[in-house]
């Protein structure tokens, strides 16, 4: 692949969308107006820029080609609408129209003169012996990225034009020192602090309530103890594992996929046998490149000029030089092609592919299992998906969940009364469904007798029935006296001991005992910060809940926090700050001046493109967008 086509269709607003957009394109999405229907198959309107729809599922296949290089693996329009791809995608193509529509109001746009020099003065255009623009080899390389001259050229106009409108910010941009430094100062500055834990247990025990305390608590506390409503249900649920056992496949089946995919899955890999010739300058290469193509033989490189020529019979892996192994490996290069010249250190390569020697093929015994399974789970995936269609006709039919469940051939669970969190009566949680909000929601919205419409999607769907409805309730105080005791003592005791806490920070700051003293009185370790931390740098065996109140105090200052357990606290102390030495400023302004003008840079670029979608009055077609991912979804 050329680097000049590598770079453009890897360009930010690409590449950044298959790895996560950017924060600006992200906030624009956001501040995008408000979507509406009412121009056909346009989908944005900018100025006199935009795109169709058409040309938006042209942009997402080639966006997903991409992503399946980079990552590998299939990744298919449905999983680029169910994981938010098509919407991202949508966002940046509606950035890009904007800037550009801005561009070409203003007359920024880059013209067609200008592609045309960038594509003659390519080098990966020029012709190997003549160097000069080769036509032919354009159009091949364009084709073998699925790329119209059209489309590459208007591509790179449109960088362009970009590039022209936020070239400005992007040079222009610089933060005061001023600003830095301060901002160096403030991350920079450290401080010590030590810290004793304590416990319940330090602050001793507590009396059991009486019968009028335990009645008062009880009242003040009636919506803790409230039995909230339960609903008792039952649930269908279907993945394509349930219908792996009914796909059959022949012995010929399998052994026809296996001779289908035998070459690209089931063989070691491919090896060249090529002629290789190492020059000494690049005339020499060029010359090389020329008698290699007529035909020449190794012995005829024997001159100076010449390092060396050999045949050589390798791997992919085995070949250091990578241009030369993508180039001896592309699937374009047929046998007697000639392929470089490229660099290597002080010399030249140039080769000659004589023949590709296909991989040793895996037995068909060896992977027949492996094929019956895929093709299995692939099957049953589709027989899930019809299923998936079929569910609606069995809920508009007014099938029962148990009729449902017959039909498919497929378990029905049947769930006790539980509340909405998936939680008993006596509090114990059940896991699978207090997991699924989704599932819970619709089990609670349900009526009596009514089958939900499917919950889920992808590999995994579900069906909800009610059978009946527990209205809430608040028990009396004599059927869970246990369980208020247990809640009344854990509440004085955590009372109990933020009194006690608190007592030892005023015994401190009365200078009647230090940290130090009431550590070795409780029997507690003193712990303390093993270098002083900053905000910047901070010590991670420093408790987290510390390190905000620590930058809030000042030098001496005591505190109480929760501590790390339950059922702890945290008495705290500062012990030192530190102003950070005039270094250390120095050393942490360079960073911060980068990530200021970062965070300025992208303010700009946002208030820049809101201006111009004010101004163009961006129009999206939320309308035709909705339907496109509705066919897609249908189509998988």
């Amino acid at each position: 692949m050329l680097t000049s086509l590598r770079e453009l269709l890897r360009s930010k607003w690409i590449g950044g969308l298959v790895f996560g957009l950017v924060i600006i394109s992200m906030a624009l999405w956001i501040d995008l107006p408000g979507l509406s229907g009412g121009f056909g198959d346009q989908a944005v309107k900018a100025g006199e820029r935009g795109f169709t729809m058409q040309e938006f599922d042209e942009r997402l296949e080639q966006v997903l080609r991409i992503q399946r290089q980079q990552e590998g693996g299939i990744v298919t329009r449905r999983d680029a609408v169910e994981q938010g791809l098509v919407d991202q995608l949508f966002a940046v193509e509606t950035s890009r129209m904007a800037n550009l529509g801005f561009g070409a109001r203003i007359g920024a746009a880059a013209t067609d003169e200008y592609s045309t020099a960038r594509v003659l003065e390519d080098e990966s255009f020029a012709d190997p012996v003549t160097g000069a623009f080769n036509a032919d080899l354009y159009r091949r390389l364009l084709g073998n990225s699925q790329l119209t001259p059209e489309i590459y050229e208007q591509n790179l106009q449109d960088s362009r034009t970009i590039n022209t409108l936020t070239a400005g910010i992007e040079s222009g941009l610089k933060v005061p020192a001023a600003f830095s430094q301060l901002q160096a100062t403030f991350l920079a500055e450290s401080r010590s602090v030590d810290w004793v834990v304590i416990g319940r247990e330090d602050a001793g025990s507590v009396e059991p309530p009486s019968d009028e305390a335990l009645a008062a608590f009880y009242d003040e506390q009636a919506r803790r103890f409230a039995v909230p409503e339960r609903r008792i249900f039952s649930v269908l649920t279907l993945s394509p594992s349930d219908f792996v056992h009914t796909v059959e496949v022949s012995p010929e089946d399998l052994r026809a996929i296996y001779e289908s995919q035998k070459a690209q899955r089931f063989s070691g890999p491919e090896r060249r046998r090529f002629l290789e010739v190492v020059a000494t300058s690049e005339s020499g290469a060029t010359e090389a490149f020329g008698r290699l193509a007529g035909g020449a033989p190794v012995e005829s490189f024997s001159e100076e000029g010449f390092a060396a020529a050999q045949p050589r019979t390798a791997l992919q892996s085995e070949l250091t030089n990578a241009e030369l192994s993508e180039a001896l490996f592309d699937q374009n290069t047929r046998t007697g092609g000639v392929v470089g010249p490229f660099r290597s250190g002080d010399l030249w390569l140039v080769a000659r592919l004589d023949d590709v020697i296909a991989g040793t093929p895996v037995p068909f015994e060896s992977v027949s299992a492996l094929i019956e399974e895929e093709f299995a789970l692939r099957e049953a995936e589709n027989l899930f998906l019809q299923v998936e269609a079929d569910l609606f006709d069995y809920i508009g039919r007014g099938l029962t969940l148990s009729e449902i469940a017959s039909e498919l051939g497929a378990p029905l669970l049947r769930y006790v009364p539980l509340s909405q969190s998936g939680r008993l009566a006596d509090g114990t949680v059940i896991p699978a469904l207090a997991n699924n909000p989704d599932l819970m929601e619709a089990a609670f919205q349900g009526r009596i007798g009514q089958v939900t419409d499917p919950i889920g999607g992808g590999q995994q769907v579900h069906l909800v029935e009610v059978q009946d409805v527990l209205a809430p309730y608040s028990p009396d105080l004599a059927d869970i006296r246990d369980r208020v005791v247990d809640a009344y003592v854990t509440s004085q005791e955590s009372e109990s001991l933020s009194r006690f806490a608190n007592a030892l920070v005023d015994d401190i700051q009365a200078g009647n005992r230090s940290l130090e003293d009431i550590s070795e009185g409780l029997g507690k370790p003193l712990e303390s910060t093993a270098q002083p931390i900053s905000r910047a740098n901070y010590d991670g065996a420093v408790p987290q809940q510390l390190l905000v109140p620590v930058f809030g105090a000042n030098d001496g200052d005591t505190f109480t926090l929760p501590g790390p357990g339950v059922g702890q606290m945290l008495v705290a102390q500062v012990t030192e700050i530190r102003p950070p030495e005039p270094i250390e400023i120095e050393v942490l302004s360079g960073l911060v001046e980068t990530e200021l003008e970062q965070s300025l840079r992208n303010d700009l670029l946002i208030a820049m493109e809101n201006e111009f979608r004010e101004t163009l009055d961006v129009q999206a077609n939320g309308a035709a967008l909705d339907a496109f991912k509705r066919q897609i979804l249908d189509q998988q």
